[in-house]
């Protein structure tokens, strides 16, 4: 690897540290945290979750829920998934990205060219799949933004085309589709309620 450029037969940790010789942490401050006015996010790289945070849990049939927060940290995902937010900040950054407060019109356009495609877990209603970004039409009209799926956890958070409604939807369990298995019960519901959701943001 060359400084600032790399190769595919490149074998590195994470990508943006490599090309960049700074930090992610850094990085994340200057280009998401500073620009969205993000103020309640953290990366933590230690056992204790920060305060305050929302519990996740453990869910099998005829047992009692497990704290999963005792037992498992965001810092094992780190830059694949391990950040630490409030609700208010997930809205915020969701309205932000969606309008393309970070980057160009452009990349704006060339990332919505959909396709095929479902997040996963899945979204409410009819999915399409962006770069980095899904589609969801709903029967109350359409959102863009993503899915996502941790032991404990299961995300959605979305925004209007126009950055004005939001949507942040957390399940305190990790409930998601196994693959080549019928959707569980309890993730149609988890869908359904999405829907509703969607509908009170696009009021």
């Amino acid at each position: 690897m060359t400084k600032g450029r790399l190769r595919f037969s490149d074998t590195i940790g994470l990508m943006a540290e490599a090309v960049t010789g700074r930090s992610y942490n850094k990085m994340l401050k200057q280009h998401v945290y500073k620009p969205m006015r993000l103020k309640s996010n953290s990366l933590p790289r230690t056992v204790n979750m920060p305060r305050p945070y929302l519990r996740g849990y453990s869910v099998v049939p005829g047992q009692p829920p497990e704290d999963s927060t005792k037992s498992i940290n965001p810092a094992l995902a780190w830059a694949s998934g391990g950040m630490v937010s409030l609700l208010p900040d997930v809205g915020r950054f969701f309205r932000g990205y969606v309008r393309a407060k970070m980057f160009s019109k452009r990349m704006k356009r060339a990332q919505r060219s959909w396709v095929t495609g479902s997040s996963s877990p899945p979204g409410p209603g009819a999915n399409k799949a962006g770069l980095g970004l899904f589609k969801y039409n709903t029967k109350c009209g359409t959102v863009y933004g993503h899915t996502g799926a941790y032991p404990g956890y299961r995300v959605f958070a979305a925004s209007s085309a126009n950055g004005k409604g939001s949507i942040t939807y957390v399940a305190n369990a990790q409930i998601v589709p196994r693959e080549g298995s019928p959707e569980p019960v309890a993730s149609k519901l988890i869908r359904k309620s999405q829907v509703q959701a969607v509908c009170h943001a696009l009021g």
